[in-house]
């Protein structure tokens, strides 16, 4: 038996346990640290990735490691681990990025972009945006954290030069793209020392984690990868990528260059929708407006516009100069109280459909690449932050060239450090994919399981500041609060792998309720006009919505509301993220169920377990101080209600 340990210093840390390829446990910092996206992997999440696994250091055979891009490792949080950069011949894998940048020359090539922001150079709008992700961003500019550059390289082939957009699939016509030394050169040995136990590994470009991630768990026997996310700028692989993977063999077929996942965020910053977060919210915003200042001659990536004048740039100062000529009421503009306002809203529509129309040109280009290589596969799967953009993953559903999707619900970077474990265990140790192994991956339950007793445990802690009883049936009983028009939190099991709330830590409300969408809002204090999504019983979905993947079990793809009483999920234009559930989503199903049984709809609201500006939920103490903090009706917790106690007058 194998154990491959996967780490992620990157933000939305994170540690996983592979064991001979199945997820044996896997810790996100921010659910435990409560800092959302939290950076910095620390000792404390190595440890209990261990733990609930059921190991120590010395049943580790493999450590993989990856990181944001340009992001060092704060080693200096884990006092027990130490990595040390080393030959291929002392782990024994090949690795031509080694052999192309040998140690002695490896110095003056690691990154140290957190430092570079901290310190105002050359990053200086970051840092306040990286001074909320990581808590101990401040000790480091200090000097009191250590830390090991990053190494955000790989090796390139000849056909990797910088090209316009529809010029890929050209560029790689008769090109070698089953490369074994491209598929080795994504990594760099290293050996590392967990509590005295020197273990090999290897440090994980950013995008083949991604890659990996995705790919190992869609069980397709070949597929078709794309990766992008926010990084910019880039004319390198740092943006993203595609890939053909064939088995356990995953091969990089070129970098993609493209910058809209950039422009994404940047948009969001600039209409004050958060430097951290805000393209979600930008999502949300879109569906106000039109794409009045779209044009389609800005569909394209980095080589399309010139260094001098990004395109991120470009694109937002055209919108501004468009609305300000044609009579918008530019006072709105990047006014949170004002947000939902034409300028607003079709500047969020306009890069919406940028986006879409952008991405779209890229699975094409991808698709004709590996037909002209002789590598034809009806299967996509997409990875990278830009992959929970649900519009467009519906919209590549419906209409690019491959019949068969797959998205990850951990495609973001929370989801890295499963990635390079992966990458290490199939990629470069040849270990097959096993179907059952890859099914059993597809569960997004993947958090540490609530220890015995540590429930109970807190409600004697708690002691009169709740009211707590036990029920007979949780689900049941919970369907009837949501029919009664309560706002239910729901707390089970095992947290979900991700940022989208799918059951085990959700907020729940009665759809048909029109109210239910500002009174929701209202609870997690967060801004009015943010949609909802539905979760819905499975073999129901097809009656209720349209246009989506009828297997939506993660919430990231969009479909269309065909029924009139579900107000509180249906967006002002019609669409719903949806999530379809089945039994393996546990005591949720059985509520959805009973639900249905009340009301004859199969339909709740759900939202995340969550507080403004706060990761998930995750431990039970965390659920309760939800309760406490917010006007929340009552919490369901391992088959007790809990409320708050009556007002005193």
């Amino acid at each position: 038996m194998t154990h491959v340990l996967g780490l992620n210093f990157g933000h939305d840390a994170a540690a996983t346990i592979l064991r001979d390829g199945a997820i044996a446990s896997y810790i996100c910092r921010e659910r435990f640290s409560r800092r959302k996206h939290a950076g910095g992997l620390d000792q404390a999440s190595i440890d209990q990735a261990l733990a609930v696994a059921g190991l120590d250091e010395h049943a580790i055979d493999w450590v993989a490691i990856t990181s944001t891009q340009s992001t060092e490792m704060l080693v200096g949080l884990c006092p027990d681990l130490q990595i040390e950069f080393v030959g291929a011949e002392a782990i024994g894998l090949d690795s031509p990025l080694a052999e192309q940048i040998p140690l002695a020359a490896l110095h003056d090539r690691l990154s140290f972009g957190l430092r570079k922001a901290l310190n105002g150079d050359g990053y200086a709008d970051l840092a306040p945006a990286l001074r909320a992700v990581y808590a101990e961003a401040d000790a480091y500019a200090r000097g009191e954290v250590a830390s090991i550059g990053w190494l955000d390289e790989s090796i390139a082939m000849p056909h990797w030069t910088g090209t316009k957009l529809r010029g890929l699939a050209a560029q790689a016509a008769g090109a070698e793209l089953l490369s074994e030394r491209a598929r080795n050169g994504f990594h760099y040995p290293v050996m590392v020392t967990l509590r005295g136990r020197r273990i090999p590994g290897v440090l994980v470009h950013h995008h083949m984690a991604h890659a990996a991630g995705v790919f190992y768990r869609a069980g397709f026997d070949t597929g078709a990868v794309l990766t992008h996310d926010g990084y910019a700028p880039s004319t390198s692989p740092s943006s993203g990528m595609f890939y053909y993977g064939s088995g356990n063999r995953l091969y990089p077929v070129m970098p993609h260059f493209l910058a809209v996942g950039a422009l994404y965020d940047f948009v969001a910053w600039r209409l004050s929708l958060g430097a951290v977060g805000g393209a979600g919210k930008l999502m949300g915003l879109a569906p106000y407006g039109e794409p009045r200042f779209y044009r389609s001659e800005l569909i394209g990536n980095w080589f399309d516009t010139p260094p001098s004048e990004p395109l991120m740039l470009k694109w937002f100062d055209r919108c501004v100069a468009e609305a300000g000529a044609a009579g918008y009421d530019m006072s709105a503009l990047g006014d949170p109280a004002r947000i939902t306002e034409p300028v607003n809203a079709d500047i969020a529509a306009s890069t919406q459909k940028l986006f879409e129309e952008t991405y779209a040109v890229a699975v094409e280009q991808l698709h004709e690449t590996l037909i002209a290589g002789g590598l034809a596969t009806d299967a996509l799967c997409l990875s990278g932050g830009c992959a929970l953009n649900c519009p467009t993953n519906s919209r590549v559903l419906r209409e690019s060239p491959f019949r068969r999707l797959y998205v990850d619900p951990s495609c973001a970077d929370d989801g890295l450090a499963i990635g390079a474990a992966m990458h290490l265990w199939h990629n470069l140790l040849d270990a097959p994919v096993q179907p059952s192994v890859a099914l059993q991956n597809q569960s997004p339950y993947l958090g540490p399981p609530t220890a015995s007793g540590e429930i109970e445990a807190e409600i004697a802690r708690r002691g009169a500041t709740i009211v707590v009883r036990k029920v007979a049936d949780a689900a049941k009983h919970a369907a009837s609060l949501l029919a009664r028009d309560e706002i239910v939190a729901w707390f089970e099991g095992g947290s979900e792998i991700g940022p989208r709330a799918l059951g085990h830590r959700s907020l729940l409300a009665d759809p048909r309720q029109p109210g239910n969408w500002r009174r929701v809002n209202a609870v997690k204090r967060r801004e009015w006009w943010r949609p909802f999504a539905p979760a819905v019983l499975h073999d129901d979905a097809p009656d209720l919505f349209r246009g989506g993947l009828q297997d939506a079990r993660y919430m990231l793809f969009t479909s269309m509301v065909t029924a009139d009483a579900l107000p509180a999920i249906t967006h002002v234009d019609r669409s719903a993220r949806v999530q379809t559930v089945t039994e393996q989503a546990g005591r949720y199903h059985a509520l959805l169920q009973e639900f249905a049984a009340l009301t004859g709809v199969p339909v709740v609201l759900n939202t995340s377990l969550n507080g403004p500006g706060e990761p998930i939920v995750e431990q039970p103490r965390d659920a309760i101080n939800f309760l406490l903090a917010t006007e929340v009706d009552c919490l369901m917790m391992g088959g007790y209600e809990f409320r708050r106690p009556p007002s005193i007058p």
